[in-house]
């Protein structure tokens, strides 16, 4: 009967992917009860998904735990809370409540629950405390965001500067794209790290191969440096050209012309092509917030043309991130009726028309 209760439920919901013995040993295989909780609320029927979550969550279980918080952006609670809270009509007893769940599934070393802590709008000193918890256990997050605090980000009493770089140094080796592009930025600049400008730059390019048009941004801006360190002139173009589209062509036009002319038509052509394909890979990259964001509105609304700037926007702005199991990998959440809420959210929020 589990078995066929769990072949049933990736027929229903083929983006779970479960986690035996075999994956980690720090991972036990996710109960029957769990998999149909997620797949619930993966397809938002928020009411029967609280119903499977609560008595799980009761009895211990940091993912269910954890789904009836915030969501991972630590902004708002999720749609498993609220319903729970009109359910029981006492939002403030449901709100303590899951306070003490989310401590104790972070005490259990759950990542999604220790990210939700260390972001969270409370003391700094807890804050911190997660942080390093998470960063102890090679959460790259966690050493990027604690990286900002050693780094004086977060004001001078909590500022120690080499551990601050150690742990860039540590989150880079992941391939974290925000620890790439702060600590890429901060390289070539120099002002709170010492000034490498090389090394910057190829950690910008990095974060930039993952779609991450912020890197793309940084790396226009960068295009007049020193001629011994900016990158090739029709590099520095193909950059500029995605940021221009990134910008809805409002932006950036006189620098591209500054490029331009010292290139020939062919190398302009080779760059624009260059820039064609870095949006042609990445809209369609489904593993990225960039491609996820471009494939829904697509499927979602394919009377309407999205220009790369909207997706671009969108893909930054609503954030409608892959929730953080212990137990289950979320593949394809892109695909699920919990994003699309999420993102129908969003647009709305910002007024985008469809």
């Amino acid at each position: 009967m589990r078995t066929l209760t769990i072949a049933l439920a990736i027929l229903m919901f083929p983006s779970l992917v479960f986690l035996g013995p075999g994956t980690s040993s720090a991972l036990a295989r996710a109960s029957e009860e769990l998999i149909q909780g997620v797949t619930l609320y993966l397809s938002t029927d928020y009411e029967q998904a609280t119903a499977v979550l609560i008595p799980l969550a009761q009895a211990g279980d940091s993912d269910a735990r954890y789904l009836m918080t915030l969501d991972p952006t630590a902004t708002r609670p999720t749609a498993a809370f609220e319903t729970w809270a009109a359910l029981q009509g006492d939002p403030q007893l449901v709100d303590g409540i899951v306070r003490g769940w989310i401590g104790q599934a972070a005490r259990d070393d759950h990542f999604g629950a220790i990210e939700l802590l260390f972001r969270a709008q409370i003391d700094m000193d807890t804050r911190i405390r997660w942080g390093e918890r998470g960063a102890e256990l090679g959460m790259p997050d966690a050493e990027e965001w604690l990286a900002t605090v050693r780094l004086g980000f977060y004001g001078d009493e909590f500022t120690q500067a080499g551990r601050g770089v150690e742990l860039l140094e540590r989150a880079v080796e992941k391939d974290d794209i925000h620890a790439l592009i702060f600590y890429g930025y901060h390289l070539t600049r120099g002002e709170i790290v010492e000034r490498d400008f090389a090394r910057g730059l190829d950690f910008l390019r990095r974060a930039a191969e993952q779609g991450d048009t912020d890197a793309v941004a940084v790396l226009a801006q960068i295009h007049d440096a020193d001629p011994d360190e900016a990158p090739p002139l029709t590099e520095a173009l193909t950059w500029l050209y995605i940021d221009f589209d990134r910008s809805g062509r409002e932006s950036g036009a006189d620098a591209i012309a500054k490029v331009e002319w010292k290139l020939s038509p062919n190398e302009q052509r080779q760059a624009r092509r260059a820039a064609d394909m870095w949006w042609a890979e990445h809209l369609s990259n489904r593993e990225t917030d960039l491609g996820r964001a471009a494939t829904w509105l697509a499927r979602t609304y394919p009377q309407r043309h999205w220009e790369p700037w909207e997706i671009a926007f969108i893909a930054k702005t609503v954030e409608c991130p892959v929730p953080r199991l212990k137990k289950i990998i979320v593949a394809d959440y892109g695909e699920s009726a919990d994003y699309a809420r999420c993102m129908e959210r969003g647009l709305e929020d910002f007024k985008m028309p469809r």
